[in-house]
């Protein structure tokens, strides 16, 4: 490369350089117009500032050169999207699905839910594939036990995890102990249990089973008795099981036909209840070790009538299910 450089003058402001070419135009450092070179080599009397060779923008910014595999360069483009864009989604969907494999977080927010009476919340902790039919359960214990406007405070839980073996999903419970106003003015004490399991593709704990203590029965035996000074046999069927409803109403109907009291039923002056207190403890009822028959003694001018009952965990309810004695 040629060392000779021509004399160029700004063409506005009139600032003197020294440039490598006498076609080319360069940018003035002084005022940015345009620097022109003579015709002719001269060698001027002063030193003047040397004009590195002007380079364009594109010249400047050059553009990367095509890849000779573009499909493979899109491939993996695309392949790294794809694996970014799972794991967005898988997190939201963790999200959006409440994934959350820290049971001890699971007991903490299920007694805070309870606590909080949060029906919507409870519910979202059920499988999906039963969540309706959890539903019903809960506005049946709800409307069934008093618990309206709230449910009552957990006052103490214990909660444990099963761990799973091979193709087997790990179990966790929780078990927990409640005191609140029931039907009555005073407060109901008892006790509940929730069984969880965990999902992994999911990654969350999902409850398959919720069971509470009986709730108190003297309510509902006090409603069979209002429903008998009725004297109809149909004010008696809400006290019968659905799978057993017909057959219940026609023993009642037999009965009264027998005893002469099908206008009237014979009225009933007192009530006695017995095995209540043992079928609603945490040992007989959560453990599933039964807890003997559940009997009301309905005090009548003549015989008693005795009333056989059973706990529904269905319909959190009690039920007739038979009857020891007609009047």
């Amino acid at each position: 490369m040629s060392d000779t450089k021509f004399v160029a003058h700004c063409a506005d402001c009139g600032h003197a350089y020294k440039v490598p070419s006498e076609t080319k135009v360069y940018p003035c450092k002084k005022c940015g117009g345009e620097v022109c070179a003579q015709a002719e080599e001269t060698e001027p009397e002063e030193e003047l500032e040397v004009l590195p060779e002007h380079k364009s923008i594109r010249q400047r910014h050059p553009r990367e050169k095509a890849s000779k595999s573009p499909m493979i360069l899109g491939g993996t483009v695309l392949a790294l999207v794809a694996i970014g864009a799972l794991g967005y989604a898988q997190g939201w969907f963790g999200f959006l699905t409440g994934a959350e494999p820290d049971f001890e977080k699971v007991s903490s927010n299920f007694v805070e839910d309870w606590n909080g009476s949060e029906l919507l919340a409870l519910e979202a902790s059920y499988h999906p594939s039963k969540q309706e039919e959890f539903h019903e359960t809960l506005i049946s214990i709800s409307q069934g036990r008093g618990w309206s406007t709230s449910f009552p405070s957990i006052t103490s839980e214990n909660h444990k995890i099963v761990e799973g073996s091979e193709g087997t999903p790990e179990k966790a419970t929780i078990d927990f102990q409640f005191v609140g106003l029931g039907l009555g003015a005073e407060d109901v004490e008892g006790s509940g249990s929730v069984a969880w399991q965990f999902e992994p593709s999911r990654d969350r704990w999902y409850i398959y089973d919720l069971k509470l203590t009986p709730s108190p029965l003297e309510p509902r035996a006090s409603g069979f008795r209002e429903a008998w000074a009725k004297s109809d046999v149909n004010a008696l069927r809400p006290y019968f099981r659905d799978s057993s409803e017909t057959q219940m109403v026609d023993l009642v109907s037999k009965f009264s036909g027998l005893g002469d009291w099908q206008a009237e039923f014979p009225a009933i002056t007192g009530a006695t209840s017995s095995g209540e207190e043992l079928a609603r403890s945490p040992t007989a009822f959560l453990l599933g070790a039964g807890g003997g028959e559940v009997l009301t003694e309905y005090t009548t001018a003549g015989k008693p009538l005795t009333v056989k009952w059973s706990f529904s965990r269905t319909t959190d309810t009690w039920n007739v299910t038979g009857f020891k004695s007609f009047p």
